[in-house]
């Protein structure tokens, strides 16, 4: 099939060389030179087809790139605004060129938009289609191929064969779900507030069997054993990060706001997050010399966006401890050479990721890392 891709970043990037290692024809625009040139380097296999299927040769012209595609692909970012919600100026710009150039292709757009902005974007173009990603930077490939679910929203909740069928092909999804919009707007969103009050709510039960004297181990281990409960892998730790799970959940509470409907409980899901950082950090207020091993909103992951161990340094250099740093995927933001350097020029070192090392740590990897969501 003949596919564009509106957006050559860290997903779009991923979605060129996936699409094209499923046999389709694709050929990719992006507003940067030579985007490609500029790929994550923690992502899985990216490298590899980018030379194998020749995309860095795949960028043109906008024009060129609508002309070309039977489906077209639009992953630009939707930037957070001061309030909670999101930008979606990059998606309406791109829409509105496309529709001058030929309004009649069939547009899919992949970012992450607020409830209600695909009908009111749909004015641009004849036919348009939402279709967030449920995936995971670094392995973005891997789940694109792997996905359990297609979620596609459409402006009267009904299916469109030929995009239906692509995802049939392309990945190993059992289910393509078809519905409205505003219904796809909002699952995206509340897929990953259900994580991210997981996430909280263990925490938070954390501290309560802590000041009762009690084990949470205890609980989860029971949790592990009944298949009501969808706990069994979340495990008490730093908090939720990265860019999705955080903004995600100021989104539904700023979405909240605007419908009439409470929504306190995102804000909480957010108090406790920022609170466990100061709840970790206080647990280790008897040392002057602390070691954070691991800086990235996940293990072996570059990518630093509302990242909870660098949130961790912050706080306990404002309590006045000396405090150094290593990742082996952040060099750049590394104070130590190396993890046996890290031992030896502190008290204690706190490992917030799961990484094989051979030196003594405190293991305060968040809840979920089980899971690398």
């Amino acid at each position: 099939m003949r596919v564009g891709i509106v957006g050559v970043g860290k997903v779009g990037s991923c979605m060129m060389a996936c699409f094209a290692k499923h046999g389709h024809n694709v050929l990719g625009y992006d507003i940067r030179q030579n985007p490609l040139g500029h790929v994550s380097r923690t992502e899985k296999d990216l490298q590899y087809l980018i030379e194998k299927y020749g995309l860095k040769r795949r960028i043109r012209s906008l024009e060129e790139v609508v002309k070309h595609s039977e489906l077209l692909f639009i992953i630009v970012q939707t930037p957070s605004l001061p309030d909670g919600c999101f930008d979606v100026s990059y998606v309406e710009r791109a829409l509105k060129e496309i529709g001058r150039i030929d309004r009649s292709r069939p547009c899919i757009v992949n970012s992450t938009l607020p409830p209600g902005a695909c009908r009111r974007l749909s004015r641009y173009v004849d036919a348009l289609y939402y279709n967030p990603l449920y995936i995971r930077l670094g392995r973005v490939i891997e789940d694109l191929e792997q996905i359990r679910f297609v979620m596609i929203g459409s402006k009267d909740g009904q299916p469109f064969k030929l995009l239906d069928d692509f995802w049939r092909r392309t990945s190993a999804a059992d289910h393509v779900l078809w519905d409205t919009y505003e219904t796809v707007e909002v699952t995206k969103l509340a897929l990953n507030c259900i994580m991210t009050c997981q996430i909280s709510m263990v925490n938070k039960l954390d501290e309560i069997f802590e000041k009762s004297g009690g084990n949470i181990e205890y609980l989860l281990e029971i949790l592990k054993l009944d298949d009501r409960f969808k706990f069994g892998n979340y495990r008490p730790g730093l908090g939720y990060g990265g860019p999705c799970l955080p903004r995600d959940n100021r989104m539904m509470g700023y979405h909240c706001a605007r419908i009439g409907v409470n929504g306190f409980i995102f804000d909480e899901i957010d108090n406790i997050n920022r609170e466990q950082l100061y709840r970790i950090a206080e647990k280790y207020r008897a040392y002057d010399r602390i070691g954070v091993y691991g800086l990235g909103y996940k293990p072996h992951s570059d990518i630093t966006v509302d990242s909870q161990p660098l949130e961790l340094v912050k706080v306990l250099r404002d309590m006045g401890k000396t405090v150094e740093t290593f990742d082996p995927y952040l060099p750049e933001l590394s104070t130590v050479k190396s993890e046996k350097e890290l031992e030896k020029k502190t008290d204690i070192v706190l490992l917030c990721f799961p990484y094989e090392t051979e030196i003594k740590c405190e293991r305060i990897w968040r809840a979920g890392y089980d899971r690398d969501i």
